[in-house]
């Protein structure tokens, strides 16, 4: 926890973890005195006769749930605050969900969805719009040096910015005349997402004490998915309790309920923040600066922009301290094949949006309704958030063993097979859309699921010193991602607005179909052949990145962990040493009880 610790808090976060997990639980002896779980001493029947620790009411329930939310080895796997963090971190994401839902009620709106007047291709144009323009802007804030002191506030700024992006999108769906509101809301929220991001590395770091970061990437993802379904209920019953009516009076009852909870949402946040106790944040804010000013000497060496500060500062946001000698030798190769399969998202992410907007919410038919695209979404979320949940059992994840290389190669062909169904489903007919939908669903939470795994453990083993940690990694690889997603991003929403004024200049009595503009003048099979091709692609930059996946525990990172096991196996030692003296003291309290009494 730190050495700036104050005596007796080892204590406290011990029988926190214990009391987080059931096995800590205070109880009575035959004589009403209160002992703790673990020392479990009472004078019922004898002088320092043991009694039985008390065991969970439901032990294989236990077992299961704990093997399901908790990491291996819990507690002494990982950071002593990570019990009471993961826990109103889990209560704030509950409310963040049922937010997601009422907000989502105003995006299905102002898309079109139930308008007679828009096109499936001007809803997908102003879909991609509003993320270039949020990515682009996300640039301000993903510079490394941010992260490394004091992640805390910046934790819950990223929570701020998500709660008011989302309100943004209801009062967009109210003003609509006010097209700001409209790209506002995304950007915000993009904004937040990236700064959580890097947080959440630092705080993976953080706790992952074993070098365990796939199994806590894991369970933190099972921990969201429980709260996901929590929020989708109430979410759900939130929606009909406010009206089945599309007016803006229903909307502004949604933005009354979203700031309630809001509320709610960021109190749990600074709870959660509350809990973390990074090592003396001051002391690390110096060792940051004369990193930073190291690794400056460094690049000036090395690359001769001696006194060229635009240019550190650009180095610095896109490739991690003194690359690429403190990395692994297949760093820039992986990356490569890995900004390739990044260029081929929006491509066909257009192809499924349009079809998605089309002949699933409905947009432009009057017929179907925002809330209705609504309920869709969360049905599909229920099944995503159920099947994941499935995948990250203890028993599943051990008999695959997510762990090993070739999940990498093995959860990208998923992904792939997944968005193919995915796809087959918008444009089946409507009959096959649900078998469909679940069987493209299932496949994506197994390829994220094991991705998860698969690619944390790979962010950990890419450092071979101790110059680089791990937001060093994730600011970069995603300033590198997001560089070519703007270009890519760029080219598909200049590609749709040729669309929208094609259909314009058609006119209305050129008989085509303004509703599914996309189908016209054979458009649509040249974007399924271009949703092949770029399938294809991806398939090869998978492989490609699996080829040169960095070898794990680098021998000489790997004493940095070994030194961290140390620090962990004298915390437990000390700990232990702890709980055995306050037992002796109780046994001799109670001798010395029964000596009087007699």
């Amino acid at each position: 926890g730190g050495d700036d610790d104050e005596e007796g808090d080892d204590d406290g976060d011990w029988d926190e973890r214990r009391m987080f997990i059931g096995t800590g639980l205070p109880h009575q002896n035959g004589r009403g005195t209160m002992v703790g779980g673990d020392i479990g001493v009472g004078v019922a029947s004898g002088v320092g006769e043991e009694m039985d620790p008390p065991r969970p009411p439901h032990p294989c329930l236990f077992r299961f749930l704990a093997g399901l939310f908790l990491p291996e080895g819990y507690p002494s796997s990982v950071a002593p605050e990570y019990a009471s963090y993961q826990l109103f971190d889990t209560i704030q994401q509950i409310t963040f969900f049922v937010n997601t839902v009422i907000a989502a009620q105003a995006v299905m709106k102002f898309h079109g969805v139930g308008d007679a007047s828009r096109t499936p291709v001007q809803a997908t144009a102003l879909e991609f719009e509003r993320d270039l323009f949020a990515m682009t802007i996300s640039f301000s804030v993903l510079v490394p040096t941010m992260y490394k002191s004091r992640p805390a506030r910046y934790r819950m700024a990223s929570e701020v910015l998500n709660a008011v992006g989302l309100f943004l999108e209801i009062i967009a769906a109210i003003a609509t005349h006010m097209a700001a509101l409209v790209y506002s809301g995304p950007v915000v929220c993009r904004v937040g997402s990236a700064m959580g991001g890097a947080t959440r590395a630092k705080i993976l770091q953080h706790f992952a004490r074993a070098g365990n970061n796939g199994d806590i990437k894991l369970k933190e993802g099972n921990q969201d998915k429980g709260g996901k379904i929590i929020g989708l209920g109430l979410g759900i019953g939130l929606l009909y309790w406010m009206g089945t009516d599309e007016s803006s009076s229903a909307l502004w009852r949604s933005a009354i309920v979203f700031a309630a909870l809001t509320v709610v949402h960021l109190i749990g946040n600074a709870f959660a923040v509350r809990q973390l106790k990074f090592p003396d944040e001051d002391a690390n804010e110096t060792e940051s600066s004369e990193t930073e000013d190291g690794n400056k000497e460094n690049t000036d060496e090395e690359t001769g922009l001696s006194g060229c500060s635009p240019c550190i500062f650009l180095r610095s946001m896109f490739l991690p301290p003194k690359y690429p000698r403190s990395l692994a030798e297949s760093y820039t190769r992986y990356r490569a094949w890995s900004l390739l399969e990044v260029g081929t998202r929006y491509p066909k992410r257009v192809v499924v949006s349009l079809a998605f907007w089309a002949h699933i919410y409905g947009v432009g038919d009057r017929d179907r309704t925002p809330r209705q695209a609504v309920m869709l979404n969360i049905f599909m979320t229920s099944v995503d958030t159920v099947i994941s949940l499935i995948f990250g059992l203890p028993s599943i994840k051990h008999a695959f063993d997510y762990s090993e290389a070739a999940w990498l190669y093995r959860s990208g062909l998923a992904a792939i097979v997944s968005q193919t169904i995915r796809l087959a489903a918008a444009l089946a007919p409507q009959g096959w859309f649900y078998p469909l939908i679940i069987l493209s669903l299932g496949t994506q939470a197994f390829a994220n699921v094991t991705g998860s795994v698969v690619r944390a453990n790979i962010d950990r083993d890419w450092p071979q010193t101790a110059d680089v940690q791990l937001v060093d990694i994730s600011v970069a690889n995603a300033n590198q991602d997001l560089s070519v997603a703007i270009v890519t991003a760029l080219a598909c929403v200049g590609y749709l607005k040729w669309l929208v004024r094609s259909a314009d200049d058609d006119g209305p009595d050129s008989g085509i179909d303004q509703k599914a503009g996309f189908e016209s003048h054979h458009v649509l099979p040249v974007l399924l052949i271009v949703f092949g091709a770029l399938q294809l692609v991806s398939g090869v930059s998978i492989l490609g990145c699996y080829r040169n996946m960095p070898h794990s525990s680098p021998s000489h990172f790997s004493s940095q962990h070994s030194h961290s096991n140390s620090n962990v196996a004298k915390e437990i030692k000390i700990t232990e040493s702890k709980t055995a003296t306050s037992k002796k003291n109780v046994i001799e309290e109670e001798v010395e009880l029964i000596a009087l009494r007699k």
